[in-house]
């Protein structure tokens, strides 16, 4: 692992955007940012809910940028129902990187333009008195 990298968990937002024709998504922690490149849904064999199978191109923050590259990857996401508050998936990257990952609901916001900006709303957003 590269000196300052990170084992996890690492903090992150997913952004689906879905219409008629496509799927897009992104993806921001505090270190870097993502957007697809491809993505589809396939037969998933445990659930009658397809999964969401995406290809991605990965920019690290210029602050990360003497340690961290340019990347590829591609993710898979197991959604247990059509609308779900909690999806796991894994994903694997170029630099031999590979994960788990857990993603719970916020809201269906979108349109955050960096990692703080979408931290502050979901801290906002968190119902008072949950840590």
């Amino acid at each position: 692992m590269p000196e300052g990298g990170n084992r996890g968990p690492i903090a992150g937002f997913l952004e689906v955007k879905q219409s008629f024709w496509a799927v897009h998504l992104r993806l921001y922690t505090d270190q870097s940012a993502s957007k697809s490149t491809a993505a589809t849904w396939l037969p998933a064999y445990e659930s009658s809910v397809d999964n969401l199978t995406f290809t991605y191109d990965n920019l690290p923050k210029m602050s990360e940028s003497h340690r961290s590259m340019r990347s590829a990857g591609a993710c898979n996401l197991n959604p247990t129902s059509l609308k779900p508050e909690e999806v796991e998936g894994t994903y694997f990257t170029d630099r031999f990187t590979k994960g788990d990952m857990v993603l719970t609901l916020i809201d269906r916001t979108s349109g955050y333009p960096s990692f703080d900006a979408a931290t502050k709303h979901a801290e906002a957003a968190q119902p008072k008195g949950v840590a």
